[in-house]
Parts: C-alpha cells; structure tokens; sequence
C-alpha cells in the first residue's frame, strides 16, 4: 500500500508541483487551505507525512500553515510534517522545525531547483512516520 501524503498551499502552481513531484511514489491528496487540510485530516486515515506551505495566504501575518504543523500533531502524532514557504527564511530554519515539530523547514525554490532533495525529505517523513507507528503499536502491520 502507497504511502499517504497530504499538500497543503494556496498557490495552485505549488500545491500541483509538489503533487507533481510525488504522486509516483505516493497516494497524493491536497488542500489549499487550513480548513480544507484539516477536513481531510478529520476524515481520512491517517496521513504519514503532511507537506505544508507555512503561509497559506498572501497576508504576511498569516499562521494558518503554522496552525495546521501543530493540530497535525495534535491529530495524528505519528503523521510526520514538512514546513515549506516562499518567503525569506526570517527565523533559523533548525529552530523554527523543532518548535513546530516538523522535520524540516524547506524554502519554496527547492522545488524547482532541487526536486529530489524535496522527494528525499518526503521518503525520510514516510520511514519516521512508519517507524513512530510500529512503535506506538509494536504488534501492528505496517501502512
């Protein structure tokens, strides 16, 4: 069974690049929005890894991408999270992925540039997820 993956950006060009970028690994859903990521949250299985734009908006006070690393851990603590923005990294990007508890905090241009580094935190997401799983119930099957 394929890993699940939610996507999450209010920028239709991202969300479908980065859909682009995995869905011949993974079972691919998307969200432009916080309300819309956290209805397939609430009504899905579990996801492993959610990938999510940290400014779900235009408006640069925006927190909903913040809003959504945190509810997603509070929803699902096996479900690994990955921080990506567009705008200039104005926090250290090491400390602002472990306040948030997300595995990696990307900048928006590595998906252009740098698709595979993307894939590859994504596939390392799935194996923590899977891994966090297996120990929370050491007896269960793998999904």
């Amino acid at each position: 069974m394929k890993a699940r993956i939610l996507v999450v950006d209010d920028t239709r060009i991202w969300r479908n690049s980065m859909k682009r970028a995995l869905q011949h690994k993974y079972e691919v859903d998307t969200a432009a929005s916080y309300q819309e990521a956290l209805t397939l949250l609430r009504s899905a299985p579990p996801y492993q890894v959610v990938v999510t734009d940290i400014g779900l908006s235009g408006d640069e006070t925006n927190t909903d991408g913040i809003d959504l690393l945190l509810d997603v851990k509070a929803l699902s603590p096996t479900t690994m999270t990955i921080a990506v923005s567009g705008r200039p990294a104005t926090v250290n990007k090491e400390s602002f992925a472990q306040k948030y508890q997300a595995i990696t905090y990307l900048e928006r241009e590595i998906l252009s540039k740098e698709r595979e580094t993307f894939v590859a935190w994504v596939d390392q997401g799935v194996m923590l997820s899977r891994q966090a799983k297996d120990e929370q119930n050491p007896a269960g099957p793998q999904s």
